[in-house]
């Protein structure tokens, strides 16, 4: 493999993994928000009950 055959296998390995982790901080914010939903349901829902 050449030199600059390397860098571009280099350089698409680091903007591979940089598109892993961006997508994977993605999924965690989206995991949060649905998290913070359940429970924001949740109290609603327990509010409700006691009215």
């Amino acid at each position: 493999m050449t030199d600059s055959e390397q860098r571009y296998v280099d350089t698409f390995k680091i903007e591979n993994q940089r598109l892993r982790d961006e997508i994977a901080a993605k999924v965690h914010e989206k995991n949060q928000e649905r998290d913070i939903n359940r429970r924001l349901k949740n109290v609603i829902k327990t509010i409700a009950d006691m009215l």
